[in-house]
């Protein structure tokens, strides 16, 4: 078992765009938006904001730069274990399982300790690339060439993350476990450790 470099580099991408977006001025965010909704596709929506925040096409992808390896194999007996999760529905006085909708999923339980997750930023391919330099007038390429930057960006939307799982469950169903659980997450230090000289771990 071992975590996936792509999965990863999904939630990379985005806390990055998170990131960006925040950046952005209401007017281009507007302008954004409205071109969000012209796409008649729901499931290819993100589109138009990828397009802009990371470059038009794999090509000019900006992340393409980014390369998030596998994690190194999990013992299951101590890292993992079968779960069974439920689809909730919202009601005016909590929330309850929707049926019919049986997930199971292999998870990695809590307080099995960190793991690591190496990957590597093309730095080079980045500053020898005029276009990707400039896409979204260079933000990315600038947090991306200082990692202080990236691990600032990712700590962030982690934490603005559980504050809105926080919010929603104290409103909902505060006597939940998933609430006791989000709000130990919130007291952890959550830290982020990187080889201060090559720059290729990231561990978690």
């Amino acid at each position: 078992a071992f975590l996936p470099g792509s999965s990863l580099k999904g939630c990379i991408r985005t806390a990055i765009a998170w990131k960006l977006v925040m950046q952005l001025e209401p007017r281009g965010f507007a302008d954004l938006f409205q071109r969000t909704l012209q796409n008649k596709n729901k499931n290819w929506s993100f589109n138009t904001f990828n397009a802009a925040l990371f470059g038009a096409n794999p090509q000019t992808d900006i992340l393409k730069t980014l390369v998030v390896r596998d994690s190194q194999p999990l013992d299951m007996n101590g890292y993992g274990a079968m779960n069974y999760v439920r689809v909730m529905n919202v009601m005016r006085s909590g929330f309850a399982p929707k049926q019919g909708v049986p997930i199971r999923v292999e998870s990695i339980m809590p307080d099995t300790g960190s793991i690591t997750v190496p990957f590597i930023i093309q730095a080079a391919l980045l500053k020898a690339d005029r276009d990707l330099q400039q896409v979204s007038k260079g933000k990315p390429a600038a947090m991306l060439l200082q990692p202080g930057k990236l691990e600032e960006t990712l700590l962030d939307f982690s934490r603005q993350l559980l504050d809105y799982e926080s919010g929603f469950y104290k409103d909902y169903c505060p006597n939940e476990p998933a609430y006791r659980f989000i709000q130990q997450l919130q007291k952890d230090s959550n830290t982020i450790h990187r080889d201060p000289v090559s720059y290729t771990h990231l561990t978690l």
